[in-house]
This record gives structure tokens, C-alpha cells and sequence, in this order.
């Protein structure tokens, strides 16, 4: 028993290292187009990046709506604020790389 504890935990510890470089490596990349972006505002952003980037909306647009349905269940009502709108490419890819600092690799 204490074996299959011991082999579990050491498991769990390279998993746990493989997920860390895994956000360190999306966090140096996406910080790298990041920097391209800001020189050259027209270039397109990469294809595991756009993933990445609607990983993330959904997963933000999936708390909203719980939010408001439990606020709602709660008979509060509160409509979104449109200054919440995030246009700026370069602000997103800001909030994505504090996203994959955060988050477990989806990969």
C-alpha cells in the first residue's frame, strides 16, 4: 500500500512538472507574439493561439452566464458592462498569457 502511495504522488509530481513547462513554454510563446503584434499590428496570430484565445472565451463566457443565472436565481439582476469589452489584440494576448500562468495545459 505505501508503494502505490509513493508511485502515485511521484506520478502526480511529473505531471505536475510537465504541466509547468508546458505554461512556461505557451507563456514564453505567446508573449513572443505578443512583442510582433505591437511591431506589426496587422499580422495574424498563430493557429494554437486563436485555439487558445477561444479556449479562453468560452470558458469566461461559461462563468458569465453561470453567474448571472445564480445572481438571477438569487433575484438580483445585473446586465454586463460594455467597458468590460476587451478590443486591443495586444491587451487579449496580455490577459491570455496571466491566463496560461493560471491554468492547466489544454494540450
Amino acid at each position: 500500500m505505501i508503494g502505490l502511495g509513493q508511485e502515485e504522488a511521484k506520478r502526480q509530481e511529473r505531471e505536475d512538472k510537465a504541466a509547468a513547462m508546458a505554461a512556461m513554454k505557451r507563456t514564453r510563446i505567446l508573449e513572443t507574439e505578443r512583442r510582433k503584434i505591437e511591431k506589426k499590428p496587422g499580422i495574424d496570430i498563430q493557429k494554437d493561439t486563436k485555439r487558445f484565445r477561444q479556449d479562453i472565451f468560452k470558458r469566461r463566457h461559461k462563468a458569465r452566464v453561470l453567474k448571472k443565472k445564480h445572481d438571477s436565481s438569487n433575484s438580483k439582476s445585473e446586465d454586463g458592462d460594455p467597458s468590460e469589452t476587451v478590443t486591443s489584440v495586444s491587451t487579449i494576448l496580455s490577459l491570455m498569457i496571466d491566463e496560461a500562468r493560471t491554468s492547466p495545459s489544454t494540450n
